[in-house]
């Protein structure tokens, strides 16, 4: 069953209303409401991303069979100060769709710069062996990634390794 939640930018605090229902459960997030989104999609929630910018602590960990990340108005996520991804997929998991998200990356923290790696978003693991399944592919549909952007702090501290990594087969992508 489809339900989408409807979180209403009112002044005064509105309770969600349902306003569709079908198969899959569905919520949509706003910003002020950031740590409820990381929640539902660790749930395995479907999450609807209102327009706005997303400072993020942590990664967004996809990792339920048919789970979607959808940016309505290119929702920006911005890249954990730790290093990690925005996004990450885990390898194995049919089906995952991510569209409409602006990555951005940040000022990271002087520990977690050293050494590293990173990317704003990665599909998989480089040391898992992901063939992906031909039957259910994994897409990302208008995912865009940046470095600067509207980012505050110090321009010079502001970088990436890369800006995808993407390890598992069968995953379409289109811009």
């Amino acid at each position: 069953q489809l339900r989408i939640i409807l979180i209403t930018l009112a002044r005064r605090p509105v309770l969600p209303r349902v306003i569709a229902t079908a198969t899959h459960p569905m919520q949509l997030a706003h910003r002020r409401h950031r740590p409820g989104f990381l929640v539902l999609v660790d749930e395995g929630k479907d999450v609807v991303l209102s327009p706005g910018i997303y400072t993020l602590e942590k990664t967004i960990m996809m990792d339920h069979p048919g789970q979607v990340l959808l940016g309505l108005g290119l929702a920006t996520l911005e890249a954990p100060r730790d290093g990690t991804p925005c996004v990450k997929v885990k390898p194995g998991v049919p089906g995952i769709r991510v569209a409409g998200v602006m990555l951005e990356a940040t000022e990271m923290n002087a520990s977690a710069a050293k050494g590293t790696k990173n990317a704003l978003f990665e599909w998989g693991d480089d040391k898992v062996l992901d063939s992906g399944q031909l039957d259910d592919p994994g897409a990302m549909f208008d995912v865009f990634v940046r470095v600067g952007g509207a980012t505050a702090g110090n321009r010079a501290n502001i970088a990436v390794d890369s800006m995808m990594k993407i390890h598992s087969g069968h995953v379409v992508g289109d811009n």
